[in-house]
């Protein structure tokens, strides 16, 4: 974890914190706020835009900056999830074949 935080990443976390049920089922830390389109937890951030909770935390707790080419993965497929134990990192290619391996793309008559 970061030692050195500025006064805004310490309002920020109290602020996601309020919004996380760390009492989910298998470990999730379910977001209970703002979702966007794709059903990930947002928050308005450093007063840029709305930033996915789940990739702040991670950065965060894992210490890592991480550039925008880089996809925040789901172990559990939780996308309200947001603790950065159920993260693993990869590129597009990589979020893809996740989910097609786990069958979450469209396919059968669903496509």
């Amino acid at each position: 974890m970061n030692t050195t935080l500025d006064a805004y990443m310490v309002q920020a976390l109290e602020r996601i914190f309020a919004r996380v049920d760390k009492n989910a089922p298998g470990g999730c830390w379910q977001w209970t706020a703002t979702v966007n389109s794709n059903g990930y937890g947002s928050i308005w951030f450093r007063g840029e835009r709305m930033r996915l909770v789940h990739r702040i935390l991670y950065q965060h707790f894992k210490g890592v900056t991480l550039p925008s080419s880089i996809c925040c993965l789901h172990k559990c497929d939780n996308r309200r999830c947001v603790n950065p134990d159920h993260i693993f990192l990869g590129d597009q290619r990589d979020n893809n074949l996740d989910m097609f391996l786990k069958r979450r793309h469209a396919h059968g008559e669903g496509n």
